[in-house]
């Protein structure tokens, strides 16, 4: 703000003090020309515009020793914007001016001229420093945000970490559970069976029979319960990422690209269904595709899972999805497992082959 202030202080400050008078005609038209030619070089950024204003003013300077008063005004544009060679023209008409003699208005020319050029450098000084200290600002910020990231990105490699250690902790609980419990489970059920066989026919008391059948039946209970605990973390400790990273891995028909954008709390009926589907597409592809490329993406959004897998295959191009699933049981199956869950399946074969499942999010 001060550089649009201050050239105007001294254009000001020239007129009162070396007594500038405005009642002749020249005099009217002078201070005009000077008027504006401060307005211009403190609004335009135009470097010829402010030369030919320079130019211009130092002219109407040796033409018009008046003019000479508004030199100090005018001397404040070049010296902001660090022009100096431009400053040394207006040495010019002040040599005028002294080859006809000394004055009282010369003294007051040089003393304002020196203001004017000290107020200029004092805000250019003042809009370098504001113009680092944003610089060094925007870098902290830029470095805070980078500061952010990292630490978001090791918060979520830690998460990660914990995430396959519980899965890997859960199929150790469910391989110890199987290997042990059910195991001592199935031999404690094969005795008590044995037991009563021999026990049937020998006299022994009916009490203590149905006794054993009731350990019997307690024991089967709780061996169908170990089972449904084992399945269930079994099933839990899947990773859908890494199962369809697996895959992908394994594939070597052509190249593949895999996106997987889901949380870690996929329901379980979902995984299976995107895994198996996955897997029995890239089969398909192995069998029937001339593909050089495919994509595999998962998606999940506020109301539905997405699972899209595409190649670049001409063999199926023109061909309905009934044609094609004709030839076999891989797409019924795919889409029965779809429609179990509620879900839409489309195929699309007019660019490449492409199978487009969306399941909904079950409340």
């Amino acid at each position: 703000m001060s550089q649009y202030i201050e050239p105007y202080i001294v254009f000001f400050l020239s007129i009162l003090l070396c007594n500038y008078t405005i009642t002749d005609a020249t005099n009217i038209i002078l201070l005009l020309c000077a008027f504006i030619s401060v307005s211009f070089l403190v609004i335009s950024k135009s470097k010829k515009g402010n030369t030919a204003i320079t130019v211009f003013s130092i002219i109407l300077a040796v033409v018009f020793a008046q003019y000479i008063v508004f030199l100090p005004a005018l001397l404040y544009n070049p010296v902001l914007h660090k022009k100096y060679y431009p400053c040394l023209a207006y040495v010019i008409p002040v040599a005028v001016c002294l080859a006809s003699g000394p004055s009282l208005d010369i003294l007051y020319v040089l003393i304002l001229s020196a203001l004017s050029a000290y107020l200029a450098y004092s805000t250019t000084h003042k809009n370098d420093l504001i113009r680092q200290i944003n610089i060094l600002r925007d870098t902290a910020v830029e470095h805070e945000i980078s500061l952010k990231e990292q630490n978001r990105k090791i918060i979520e490699g830690q998460n990660d970490q914990i995430y396959v250690a519980t899965l890997q902790e859960r199929n150790r609980i469910a391989r110890e559970i199987h290997d042990n419990v059910g195991h001592m489970l199935s031999s404690s059920i094969l005795q008590v069976g044995a037991l009563i066989s021999v026990s049937n026919g020998k006299g022994i008391d009916q009490t203590i029979i149905q006794l054993l059948h009731s350990l019997k039946d307690t024991l089967n209970l709780a061996m169908d319960n170990i089972r449904n605990s084992v399945h269930d973390l079994h099933d839990e400790s899947v990773d859908l990422n890494q199962s369809l990273k697996n895959l992908c891995e394994r594939f070597s028909f052509c190249p593949v690209s895999l996106q997987c954008d889901v949380s870690r709390f996929i329901p379980k009926d979902i995984k299976y269904c995107f895994i198996t589907i996955a897997n029995e597409a890239l089969n398909n592809i192995i069998k029937h595709s001339n593909a050089t490329q495919v994509n595999v993406i998962v998606k999940e959004h506020p109301g539905f899972y997405q699972l899209l897998i595409e190649d670049n295959g001409t063999k199926a191009r023109g061909k309905t999805p009934e044609e094609i699933s004709a030839n076999g049981i891989g797409l019924k199956n795919m889409e029965e497992r779809v429609n179990s869950l509620h879900g839409i399946l489309r195929i699309q074969t007019d660019k490449g082959f492409k199978i487009f499942i969306s399941i909904p999010k079950q409340k």
